[in-house]
């Protein structure tokens, strides 16, 4: 991969990880500090899977599957 490519993956990256956090915060209100952490630190491929969960699921626990501190 050239290094321009790599740029505009982590450019991907980081605008779904915003994107992702954003439609949660909307949907579930305040995520966990572990939580978010988690989710700056994906990859690509968990994101595009977390934000298809997301549209549906009714609880951060079926988005991703496990549970976090402070998650009700």
């Amino acid at each position: 991969m050239q290094p321009d490519d790599r740029m505009l993956a982590q450019d991907h990256v980081e605008a779904t990880t915003r994107v992702l956090l954003r439609q949660l915060m909307r949907r579930f209100g305040e995520l966990p500090p572990e939580l978010v952490h988690r989710i700056r630190i994906a990859t690509q491929a968990e994101l595009d899977l977390w934000n298809d969960r997301s549209q549906r699921a009714p609880s951060l626990e079926e988005v991703f599957g496990q549970t976090f501190p402070g998650v009700a």
